[in-house]
């Protein structure tokens, strides 16, 4: 570890401003080759963002959390506000709360801009449209500040610079901040930046501050994405390599115990509302509402997940190959996140490749790998130290490796939003097909590889052959 602080990040805020030209460049750009704004268009809240969304209309709009107003309601909200119902009769969100908490500010501005220009009042008119659709690239810049703070405590300013450009224009972080800003992703990533910072943070200076801040950044990802649960060995086995060190660990903790009473009241607290209102819809405290989708634990799907024409991690975000690759170095340069990021990421992993749907729908690359690039970033700037200090030849070879990893993410990124990627049916044919290409793909439709949901969905692998009757 690093004595003392970085005393510049120079480089760092420069790394942070070509990330925000690239990705204002795509948010105009792209705006520009939908005709009009997408959120002028209403295209925006829809989909898996309209599910998180509903929650903030329902209570300050329509006063109405239980969406009662639903059972007479028409037209195009109607459809936009649809939820399903319990077994109770009362209606309920499939997904939590957590989403919504985090578009709160967003959608408070929105609305007082909405009323101060007399537009549609209804929560889905452009101002909040407009919202929510930059609301992926505020929370990605906020993510990449608290990883800047959280690295330089192990790295150069050079290092760290060049690692935030890695993970800002070199993976699909940079799709999900731009086109589908409106996603979980980048809100995810920035919370385990946050969740990152304070736990280096604590263990440096054991302040309630910073307890109270990660117990809260930790509450909320976790209100999101329960899987996420595991980020919370990064803090409990933080600074942990041997017998010897995990008793110093208990005894540090039990030393500042009555601060970890507090965080955890604080977990508790954030917890409660949703408890809450599962309780009110459903009559149970806890509610599982992805009704019929399961994870399948005994055979998650790794190969095709890391490396399938379809998803495969590395195979659309190469960028990770150089992170998970770093993990060999963590040892030497940053001992106290080794074992804590390795066994998160051996865990994260499996448990999002075990999800039924292990390719999640509609998305460019592996998207529910997103949040745990935060993590990956400090096996990734390992890397870039161990290049640095190994002569001009792997400096050089790993730039242009990186580059060009870069430029195929921002390239492909293009194909995906304009139709050139298939959303969930790619295959080895139209990968190659497309690969470095843009423009039309003759023959497209017969190239694809659609997978089968409802085998999928029984935990039998998505290539299985539909049953003639129901094929398309």
């Amino acid at each position: 570890m690093m004595s003392g602080k970085n005393p510049s990040l120079k480089f760092t805020l420069a790394a942070i401003l070509v990330i925000i030209y690239f990705q204002v460049n795509a948010l105009i750009n792209q705006d520009l080759n939908f005709g009009k704004p997408r959120w002028q268009k209403q295209n925006v809240i829809t989909w898996d963002v309209r599910e998180y969304y509903v929650y903030l209309p329902a209570t300050f709009i329509y006063h109405d959390p239980a969406f009662t107003f639903l059972d007479t309601m028409k037209g195009q909200n109607r459809s936009n506000m649809d939820c399903g119902k319990s077994s109770i009769g009362k209606y309920v969100g499939r997904v939590s709360i957590g989403m919504a908490v985090a578009y709160t500010p967003f959608f408070f501005l929105s609305h007082a801009f909405a009323m101060i220009t007399s537009q549609t009042l209804d929560g889905f008119s452009a101002p909040y449209q407009f919202g929510i659709y930059i609301s992926g690239f505020i929370f990605s810049i906020i993510g990449f500040l608290f990883l800047a703070f959280a690295l330089r405590h192990y790295f150069s300013d050079g290092v760290i610079a060049i690692t935030l450009l890695c993970i800002g224009i070199g993976t699909n972080l940079f799709y999900y901040t731009t086109t589908e800003g409106g996603m979980s992703h980048a809100v995810l990533f920035c919370l385990c930046a946050a969740i990152l910072y304070n736990t280096v943070a604590w263990h440096q200076k054991p302040r309630l501050k910073y307890l109270l801040a990660l117990a809260f950044v930790f509450g909320l990802a976790v209100l999101i994405r329960p899987s996420l649960i595991l980020a919370s060995l990064v803090f409990l086995l933080y600074g942990v390599k041997s017998k010897q060190s995990l008793q110093q660990k208990i005894r540090l903790i039990i030393t500042h115990k009555w601060h970890f009473i507090l965080a955890a009241a604080l977990l508790i607290l954030i917890a409660i509302p949703q408890m809450v209102y599962w309780h009110q819809q459903t009559g149970s405290y806890l509610y599982y509402s992805y009704l019929g989708e399961h994870f399948f634990f005994q055979h998650p799907r790794i190969f095709k997940g890391l490396f399938s024409y379809r998803k495969g991690w590395f195979l659309y975000t190469p960028m990770m190959l150089l992170a998970v690759g770093g993990l060999a170095l963590m040892r030497k340069y940053v001992s106290d996140l080794f074992i804590p990021v390795l066994i998160f990421v051996v865990l994260n992993v499996y448990v999002v490749l075990s999800w039924w749907c292990w390719w999640y729908g509609g998305s460019f690359g592996l998207r529910a790998f997103i949040d745990s690039y935060a993590f990956l970033s400090v096996p990734l700037a390992c890397l870039w130290t161990a290049a640095f200090k190994s002569g001009w030849i792997a400096r050089i070879s790993l730039l242009l490796i990186a580059g060009f990893f870069s430029f195929l993410n921002l390239f492909q990124s293009r194909q995906y939003r304009e139709g050139m990627l298939h959303w969930d049916s790619m295959s080895r044919q139209l990968y190659w097909a497309t690969f470095l290409k843009y423009g039309y793909v003759k023959d497209k439709d017969n190239m694809i590889d659609v997978p089968n949901y409802k085998a999928a969905m029984q935990g039998l692998s998505e290539t299985t052959p539909s049953d003639p009757v129901n094929a398309h």
